[in-house]
């Protein structure tokens, strides 16, 4: 039951770790959404995206939780207009430690979606997870 449980973990970790990815969230409330934990292994560019979230936002959070390995890399917070032409906010510089983490405020509400874009190197396991809170009043 064990093998089955740990082959079952494992297929789900592999298809979250798809390079461009848009998931439900895994908490929500008027004020905070959460989207689930995603994990990168290894070089890798992946994408976790906010899609049609309001005008309203205030901050963003992004949480690099290492697992195993050497963890390096960057994570960008990035906004977009059209979907298509997305655009660097800030960043945040990935260093080995067990949690790299970074609110990212936002002064400007210009962008219809926003998304986190972790550019892992080396070996490493990691799990990636990204948030954002706007004002209650949307």
């Amino acid at each position: 039951m064990k093998k089955y449980i740990s082959v079952l973990v494992f297929s789900l970790t592999l298809a979250l770790t798809v390079s461009a990815q848009s998931v439900q969230p895994v908490y929500q409330k008027p004020d905070r959404t959460i989207l689930p934990s995603v994990t990168i292994t290894n070089a890798a560019t992946t994408n976790v995206t906010f899609s049609s979230i309001g005008s309203k936002v205030k901050s963003f959070q992004t949480t690099v939780t290492k697992t195993s390995g050497t963890v390096a890399g960057k994570v960008y917070l990035q906004g977009t207009v059209d979907g298509v032409g997305w655009i660097t906010i800030d960043s945040l510089v990935l260093s080995d430690q067990a949690i790299n983490s970074k609110s990212f405020a936002v002064t400007s509400t210009s962008f219809n979606s926003y998304r986190a874009q972790c550019v892992s190197t080396g070996t490493l396991v990691v799990a990636l997870t990204f948030s954002y809170m706007r004002r209650p009043d949307e």
